[in-house]
């Protein structure tokens, strides 16, 4: 028998006005052993009770769910999305792929998302992420299907010379992401922008070509204003 369980493949997309489907996705790195976790929570009984004590009817409101892992917080590595004191802005849809992905994996149409910062000597710092599932236009709440990343490849833009301040993004999205975070979006010709930073130019690599299954790695270096 094949199951769901091993390594997880995640991808995060934030929606777009009026609850758009995502564009582009974020992908989240290994999660830390055994922190991905999809909870449900058992929808409030209802009982109509009749003299006596027996029950007339009995109905049940909506589970409510949650999702939650945990990624380690290395040197070089960036937040996939930020936050302010735990507080992410905006929603977002959540595709899971088993390590097997033949099997169902898991799809979130809708949802928010938070974030807590831990440490320990053993792990050292972790950002551990949690989406409480959101009613979706349409269908259940956490969707049970393969889930098939054909037709798209990822992108990782990595930035230097920028004081830390620097930032890039797709012409088509909205959010900036920080140096070393990796994407995924359909196959083709994308272009690159750059956030301003005072006293630098910006990079000159404004254009990638998007591979399917394949990682495209960017380095983009910001220089000094004449």
């Amino acid at each position: 028998m094949e199951l769901s369980w091993g390594k997880p493949i995640i991808k995060i997309g934030k929606l777009g006005a009026n609850g758009a489907t995502p564009t582009t996705w974020i992908d989240i790195p290994t999660p830390v052993e055994n922190s991905t976790k999809l909870t449900p929570t058992k929808g409030t009984k209802f009982e109509a009770k009749v003299e006596g004590g027996a029950n007339e009817a009995v109905k049940y409101a909506a589970n409510t769910y949650t999702l939650e892992f945990e990624i380690r917080a290395g040197k070089g590595r960036a937040k996939p999305v930020e936050d302010i004191d735990g507080v992410i802005a905006g929603e977002y849809a959540v595709k899971l792929q088993p390590e097997d992905p033949t099997v169902e994996g898991i799809i979130i149409d809708r949802s928010t998302m938070s974030e807590e910062e831990t440490f320990d000597t053993e792990n050292g710092k972790k950002w551990k992420y949690t989406f409480d599932v959101l009613k979706p236009k349409t269908g259940n709440q956490v969707k049970h299907e393969v889930v098939n990343f054909s037709g798209a490849g990822s992108l990782k833009v990595v930035i230097s010379d920028d004081g830390g301040a620097g930032m890039w993004k797709l012409s088509t999205e909205t959010d900036w992401h920080k140096s070393g975070v990796q994407i995924t979006t359909s196959k083709g010709s994308v272009t690159i922008q750059y956030k301003d930073v005072t006293g630098k130019t910006k990079p000159s690599q404004t254009s990638a070509t998007i591979k399917e299954g394949e990682a495209v790695e960017i380095a983009a270096k910001y220089t000094a204003s004449a």
